[in-house]
């Protein structure tokens, strides 16, 4: 499923590999929305890490099944009570769209990206996997 409330597939850009600061190319896709707009899990899994970093802002990652890694990123604000550990349904809310971090200076978006190898490993572009 989409993670972001009410977003449907044909409303999706492909923004992977686009140039970024520093060199950087994108690992994930940019999902626009109104700040403030509910961000789901899009797997089941447990939540690894919530944090708030110079890049994505406040971020939450959650290790789903066959070790995939599923990052939010620039979300306005983690849910309220989730927590390290806890295990998430696909569709579960886990924060709000933002856009925290490096992000500061944009639209309000989500940014989500897939790890197919490890936390921050083997990125794969998530786009063909949300249409």
């Amino acid at each position: 499923p989409i993670p972001v409330q009410h977003i449907k597939a044909k409303q999706l850009r492909d923004t992977w590999a686009a140039s970024r600061s520093h060199g950087r190319l994108h690992e994930g896709i940019d999902i626009m929305a109104p700040r403030g707009t509910k961000v789901m899990s899009a797997t089941e899994g447990l939540v690894a890490d919530l944090r708030n970093n110079n890049l994505g802002g406040k971020v939450v990652w959650i290790m789903g099944p066959a070790g995939t890694w599923h990052y939010y990123a620039h979300l306005d604000d983690h849910k309220r009570g989730l927590s390290v550990g806890d295990y998430v349904k696909k569709g579960d809310l886990i924060g709000y769209v933002g856009n925290t971090g490096n992000a500061r200076h944009t639209a309000p978006h989500l940014h989500y990206g897939l790890y197919l190898e490890g936390k921050g490993r083997g990125a794969v572009n998530p786009y063909p996997y949300l249409r």
